[in-house]
């Protein structure tokens, strides 16, 4: 394979990437084969999942395999900022043994995935692109809006001020990185853009790209975690220090990302063939279904994305009802797992040992799926703590117990819950997925296929519900699913929650529209009428404007007359209190303003006298 100048391999190999300490001169990983190591690990996952790759080619306007290619390229380059001296002297030991003479000092205050974007500024300032790179009808902005998120596989875009006028990312660079090493960077560079884009690419629009960028930016800090641990990948021998290139991603790091893919978990298995509620959930054999668990049974599932509002009053079975709506969105294709966020700890924990019981059963071999609950306080939770054991108690060799797995891997951290196939956890652990926060991308990566379920969607306050519509939007823009649940729900909020999931699917019809030619109609917003309860409401893109609004039974247990009996005076009020005291009845007197509630204790005292804990 060429490469620019007279850039040799092992010029390039000087560079270190990864090191274990500043001050050792041979505990090092060479800088190139750790973007391979990294770019490896991506193009194994991509591999394995097809509809992510579908799904930016559909944003992209390319084909399936010129997104791969093009994705595994991003990845690779993802550290071309760490040839940058500023980044060489955090081990200067490394600098003195590997170059002679040493790199020239530079000691700049941007980090290496700021250097990135600098640089490619100055590639593409200097009108230097590599031919794989020069598209008819692009421009270098699109080019740097992907390679932004692959620089910020820290979890962070990377922030440049190049200034303005010809010349300033050059000028810019030069604080950080030397001519020897700009030289030697854009030939990695070169190699990584002959190597990986073999395919020719078309025009990619600016919007595509910036819509894209969402799920490379998680992809970029998966592969990154994966390829920098090195559980998988141990730093290069003098062997494989003297592989080709080609030879080193053919021989090392291809089958090294196989086995990381496979042993951290990150993949997703396919599940038994749904046939009935009874057989996916034990608990429901030899009872007869709800209505809201056979509404679910029985409603048709189209092949695209879908949301559902499941309205019933508690107890009336509205959880089974929603893993039936999703094991039927798993079966249909449509999704690959699922996660399932509540507002609290506690209830959290409640679902995720009713999951740990039933969701196994949805797999011949559960051992394979992986299963994580997400908070805070998981630590302390009994079930999960049973489940870790469970874990330990297998014995290698010997096969799976009959749970879903947990990994090593993704045990480590609550933002890397939601790669789990399958997932319980607080609401929040999702909704991060929607804010401006350190690896969001990685998260939104971990909802990508998931039928998002989320209980108790009426008790979130105003900001947490405006997240969640944002989270809500995105996961749409992906093809993801949702069910919402909740037992009382107003309908202007049931409105809100419609109309951001429809938002979602309108930013990607839209973009796929305008690669046609096409201009998509103006979007008139979605709204809910029905005021019934129990009630279904569900909407996919074929339903267009009109959700559909489904009424049923309430569950027989659940239906029940109260008498309500009207009194307007405070007197009548505290003479049935006296009364029902008389019988020995306990009585609750709820009043609304803090001031009413102390007139009433008043009120209490004087008609019934103060207990000796509260005198004086």
């Amino acid at each position: 394979m060429a490469i620019r100048g007279r850039v040799s391999q092992s010029a390039m190999l000087a560079y270190w990437g990864k090191a274990r300490a500043k001050d050792l001169a041979d505990e090092d990983h060479p800088l190139a084969l750790h973007s391979l190591d990294v770019a490896a690990c991506g193009q194994v996952w991509l591999e394995r999942n097809p509809a992510f790759v579908a799904m930016l080619a559909g944003c992209l306007g390319q084909t399936p395999e010129a997104t791969r290619q093009l994705l595994v390229f991003l990845l690779a380059v993802h550290d071309i900022g760490k040839f940058a001296e500023s980044f060489q002297y955090k081990v200067p030991a490394l600098v003195k043994s590997r170059f002679e003479p040493p790199l020239p000092l530079r000691m700049g205050s941007l980090r290496h995935d700021a250097i990135g974007a600098l640089f490619f500024d100055w590639l593409a300032e200097d009108r230097a692109l590599p031919a794989a790179m020069q598209l008819p009808g692009s421009n270098a902005d699109a080019w740097k809006v992907l390679l932004a998120p692959a620089f910020g596989h820290h979890g962070v875009p990377p922030v440049t001020e190049t200034g303005t006028g010809a010349g300033a990312a050059r000028a810019r660079l030069r604080e950080h990185m030397s001519a020897a090493s700009r030289e030697v960077a854009a030939g990695f560079f070169d190699w990584c853009a002959g190597f990986f884009l073999r395919t020719t690419l078309t025009a990619c629009s600016t919007p595509g790209a910036q819509l894209a960028s969402w799920w490379i930016a998680g992809l970029a800090v998966l592969a990154d975690w994966l390829g920098s641990n090195t559980t998988w990948f141990p730093y290069a021998e003098p062997a494989q220090r003297a592989l080709s290139l080609e030879r080193y991603w053919q021989d090392v790091a291809l089958p090294r990302a196989r086995q990381a893919i496979e042993e951290s978990g990150v993949l997703s298995v396919r599940p038994r063939r749904y046939c009935s509620p009874h057989a996916l959930l034990p608990g429901l054999k030899g009872k007869t279904l709800r209505p809201a668990q056979q509404l679910a049974a029985d409603w048709t599932i189209s092949d695209e994305p879908h949301l559902f509002v499941l309205e019933d009053a508690t107890g009336s079975g509205k959880t089974e009802a929603s893993l039936i709506l999703a094991a039927r969105l798993i079966d249909a294709g449509l999704a690959d797992g699922l996660f399932f966020g509540l507002p609290t700890q506690a209830t959290a924990d409640q679902m995720f040992e009713r999951v740990t019981a039933d969701v196994p059963h949805w797999f011949d071999d559960p051992s394979r799926a992986t299963l994580v609950l997400a908070h805070g306080a998981r630590d302390q939770s009994h079930a999960f703590q049973a489940h870790l054991a469970q874990r330990d108690d297998d014995i290698p060799g010997e096969g799976g117990s009959a749970t879903l797995r947990l990994t090593d891997w993704l045990a480590q951290s609550n933002k890397r819950a939601l790669l789990a196939q399958v997932g319980v956890g607080t609401l929040d652990q999702a909704l991060l997925a929607g804010l401006r926060v350190r690896h969001q991308s990685l998260r939104m990566l971990g909802l990508w296929r998931k039928v998002l379920i989320v209980d108790e969607v009426h008790s979130y306050d105003p900001y947490m519900t405006r997240v969640l519509l944002q989270t809500l939007e995105l996961h749409a823009a992906s093809g993801g699913s949702a069910i919402l649940l909740s037992a009382t729900l107003p309908r202007v909020l049931r409105s809100q929650l419609l109309d951001a999931y429809a938002r979602g699917i309108a930013r990607v019809r839209k973009l796929a529209e305008g690669t046609r030619g096409r201009r998509s109609p103006a979007r008139t917003s979605l709204e809910a009428k029905s005021a019934d309860y129990p009630l279904l409401t569900h909407w996919a893109p074929s339903l267009g404007v009109m959700p559909r609004e489904q009424a049923f039974p309430a569950a027989a247990h659940s239906r029940r007359r109260i008498a309500i009996d009207y009194v307007t005076r405070e007197e009548d009020v505290l003479a049935r209190i006296a009364a029902w005291h008389a019988a020995g009845q306990a009585v609750v007197w709820i009043r609304n303003m803090v001031a009413d509630a102390c007139a009433a204790w008043e009120r209490l005292c004087e008609r019934f006298g103060r207990s000796p804990r509260t005198r004086g």
